[in-house]
């Protein structure tokens, strides 16, 4: 993923937009949780093996994740459901302004099209790092790929969520192993099964 030249004043398309001032969010659980599908709109993200785009792997896994959170009643909030642009200050602006209880972006690497075999998971904390450990040991668990561990890294994101978050690289759109997987609605969801199983996990360890 690439974070380059995605600051500035937010933009989106129908059919949501987040504006400037957030009203505050009238919970329907205990637990809110906002899932942050990067990328969209003009950004594309990565592009790998046969034009595989980032942003098209990533938001049928993140609706998924969402979907397996609401069934377990855990409120959710999407930072886009559709294919449109957020900055990265509106991403964490809304999670900030709505007092999430956690924060999870959900991506997929690159290392050029030179090097297809790079390949592998990779989870990202910044502060605390017990939420990005237990959804990366889900992963692990259950998903059958090459593991690159848990690291710390100083991505937007992270540093400007006021709660616990994590960023989770879900496979690289250039590897030759990973990008015919992550091409795959079957391995989307089982993906997105591992990171919903983490994120309840983590809730029923560290905030009940």
């Amino acid at each position: 993923t690439s974070f380059r030249g995605v600051t500035g004043v937010q933009t989106c398309a129908l059919p949501i937009c987040f504006p400037v001032t957030i009203t505050p969010h009238h919970r329907n659980s205990r637990f809110l949780v906002v899932i942050d599908p990067g990328h969209g709109g003009k950004d594309p993200g990565a592009i790998g093996i046969g034009g595989l785009q980032e942003k098209n792997v990533i938001l049928p896994i993140s609706l998924e994740v969402t979907r397996i959170l609401q069934q377990q009643g855990i409120d959710v909030r999407l930072t886009r459901d559709s294919d449109f642009f957020v900055t990265l200050q509106g991403r964490t602006d809304l999670a900030n302004q709505i007092d999430a209880d956690l924060f999870v972006s959900i991506h997929a690497n690159s290392m050029g099209k030179a090097r297809p075999d790079v390949n592998g998971l990779e989870v990202y904390y910044f502060g605390d790092r017990r939420l990005s450990d237990t959804i990366h040991r889900n992963i692990v668990r259950s998903v059958d790929m090459h593991d690159r561990g848990v690291r710390r890294a100083r991505f937007y994101v992270l540093r400007t969520s006021k709660m616990p978050s994590t960023l989770v690289e879900v496979g690289f759109v250039t590897g030759a192993e990973d990008a015919a997987k992550l091409a795959n609605v079957n391995f989307q969801r089982q993906m997105a099964a591992a990171i919903a199983r983490g994120i309840i996990e983590y809730i029923q360890r560290n905030l009940r």
